[in-house]
């Protein structure tokens, strides 16, 4: 769970004390205990999660190794290396045979969601690795021989490192650009990423991206049912794979198509009798609202539909209970060392986490990465069909894509549009009247003179996030855009969560094997004659209640955040005041702006007033208490 190497590679070591401090660093929260050791005068920690027991593991080419998350198809690899099957292993130890029998090339081999530390012999090179789809946090700091590897930055900051916060960080979370994937919230700590290692040595350093979605094989299959029923037997695969190591899971389940389809594939795979716990966030008492034709409110209806085809199903709805969102923040940015700009979600996280503990689980599954896998849109591919001059096909999805324009403006938004370049779009969009492109007046919080003057939307733009989140033209692209959103401070946040309630959690749509499938499979799999996410909706025919598998209307879990917020908006108009106080954030955040939106809210739940309140205002006071936090203002 937790993993942290100190090195210098001087040879003068640490002081006395900072083995002590960095170690207690990792023992907040729920965990196994905290292992600490030390080889050639570098410092090694690792804590695992609660059913696992930490011991260290050293390589046979006599590096030392420390693991986190897990390996899949333990079996398959375990052939490969020429482990004898009935040997008990863990995954640190055969990741470590992986890494001594394969160098470089082992994290090409070796499938999971993981982070890796290994210490080279002579404590001269340490390399540290993250795995491409749903890793674990990994973060490094170094200053001249001195280089820390951890899977929190508390540990530098334990080490002597003072804790700054990153000013481009907090512009890049405020316009949601989460595509600077080396970055953190703290000046001077960096990332690992996803699908790279890093190789440290006294010279310097080497970065190698051993997996890009851009390469992966194409996968074409002789007739089109094959499709469905390959991505059915990659997501039971996937669901084996996070069950293996827990004894009694529970899963987090909408009404929507990604999270029924684990379920129905863990009640396949869990033993015969065994139920399967099932925890929903419903809105709470007093909310009246009733969905639209866009959203659901509340999707209790649709896991009773689930539950009703399998009995083993004990569903439980939860609600947050009243519970605001600024109640835990403080909590999550110690656990985590991160703020999140999904806060207002936070409550009813935690509640379902407190529930789903006390009921005795041990791991919670989740499909949040559906939509970039199997169940994906692929609204891109129409542009993509207009590049490749496929007219035919175009205009046959256009004729039956559900949409309220014209055909001729579905042509001109979904096929031409994305092709053009980004200015012209976006000043189509402008004179169109489109409220996206202008996010200093709705969804973000940043001052729009500062965006111009520090060039933030240049450098979202750069880095491959577009604020004015214009059509996309890449199918990749947004898929990956997806993926990366999860890889970074999100990655904190669910640490954070996991160290609070002491549950592991697991993806089974983020299986590596079943990702790539569905990226190398044609579009058309996807979106075909007016019908998105074609797979998904094929390959769960029978095995999800019907009205969950034609729904097109997604769910909305903060349906009910009038609630909340009308309880909190003297306390918020109290951190917009105290945020304008403080030059940083201030020219930063419009604080003006917010307080007099806020002032005015009469209550609606219009998608402006969400816009503006829920979204806007819940992330500006959430960056602006993590200020406070690591600057000492609120300890």
């Amino acid at each position: 769970m937790l993993i942290a190497a100190a090195v210098d590679f001087s040879g003068q070591g640490w002081d006395s004390g900072a083995r002590d401090r960095m170690a207690a660093t990792l023992t907040l929260g729920l965990g196994g205990r905290v292992s600490a050791g030390s080889e050639h005068d570098a410092l090694l920690f690792h804590r695992p999660p609660p059913h696992i027991a930490a011991r260290p593991v050293r390589a046979s080419n006599g590096d030392a190794m420390l693991f986190a998350g897990q390996i899949h198809d333990r079996a398959g690899l375990r052939e490969r290396l020429g482990i004898e099957s009935g040997r008990p292993i863990q995954d640190a130890e055969l990741y470590a045979c992986a890494h001594a029998a394969l160098g470089e090339d082992c994290d090409r081999i070796v499938i999971g969601c993981y982070a890796a530390i290994a210490l080279g012999s002579a404590a001269q090179e340490l390399r540290a690795v993250r795995s491409p789809l749903n890793p674990p946090p990994l973060y490094w700091w170094r200053e001249g021989s001195r280089l820390i590897v951890a899977s929190t930055p508390r540990v530098m900051f334990a080490a002597g490192n003072r804790a700054e916060i990153d000013w481009i960080h907090f512009d890049n979370c405020q316009l949601l650009n989460a595509r600077d994937l080396s970055r953190s919230w703290y000046r001077g700590i960096s990332r690992v990423e996803p699908g790279q290692s890093i190789r440290w040595t006294p010279s310097g350093d080497h970065r190698h991206r051993f997996w890009s979605a851009h390469d992966l094989p194409r996968v074409n299959l002789p007739h089109d049912e094959d499709y469905p029923e390959a991505a059915r037997e990659l997501m039971l695969r996937a669901t084996r794979e996070m069950l293996a190591d827990f004894r009694r899971p529970g899963i987090m389940l909408s009404g929507g198509l990604d999270s029924q389809a684990v379920a129905a594939s863990m009640l396949d795979v869990l033993p015969p009798g065994q139920d399967l716990p099932s925890y929903t966030r419903v809105p709470e008492p007093g909310f009246t609202g009733e969905g639209s034709d866009r959203q659901i409110f509340d999707e209790s209806g649709y896991v009773r539909a689930l539950a009703r085809m399998y009995p083993r199903l004990r569903p439980q709805f939860i609600h947050p209970g009243g519970q605001d969102f600024g109640k835990a923040l403080q909590e999550t940015f110690l656990l985590g060392s991160a703020a999140s700009m999904a806060a207002a979600n936070m409550p009813w996280i935690d509640a379902i986490c407190v529930k789903a503990a006390q009921d005795g689980c041990d791991v919670l599954l989740n499909g949040q990465n559906g939509n970039a896998g199997f169940s994906y849109k692929a609204q891109p591919a129409i542009a993509e069909w207009m590049r490749q001059g496929r007219w035919l096909r175009v205009f046959r999805e256009l004729r039956n894509f559900r949409d309220d324009r014209s055909q001729l403006r579905r042509m001109l938004y979904y096929a031409i549009l994305p092709n053009l370049p980004p200015s012209i779009q976006r000043g189509i969009l402008l004179r169109a009247g489109s409220g996206r492109g202008q996010p200093f007046e709705s969804w973000s919080a940043m001052r729009a003179d500062h965006a111009a003057e520090t060039g933030a939307i240049e450098r979202s733009l750069a880095n491959g996030f577009d604020p004015h989140f214009l059509p996309m033209s890449c199918a990749v692209e947004e898929r990956m855009l997806m993926f990366d959103s999860g890889a970074g401070d999100a990655a904190d946040i669910w640490l954070a969560q996991q160290l609070k309630s002491g549950l592991q959690f697991r993806d089974p749509t983020a299986y590596r094997p079943l990702v790539e499938f569905c990226f190398g499979i044609p579009a058309e799999q996807f979106r075909r004659d007016g019908v998105d996410r074609r797979l998904a909706r094929r390959m769960l025919e029978g095995r999800v209640p019907e009205a969950v598998r034609q729904e097109t209307r997604v769910g909305f879990q903060c349906a009910d955040w009038p609630l909340s917020f009308a309880r909190m908006r003297g306390e918020l108009l109290k951190d917009l005041r105290r945020m304008g106080a403080n030059p940083e954030i201030a020219r930063r955040i419009d604080c003006e702006r917010l307080t007099r939106d806020l002032e005015r809210w009469d209550g609606d739940a219009s998608r402006e007033a969400a816009e503006r309140i829920l979204l806007a205002v819940s992330r500006a006071v959430t960056a602006g208490r993590f200020v406070d936090y690591v600057e000492g203002r609120n300890l």
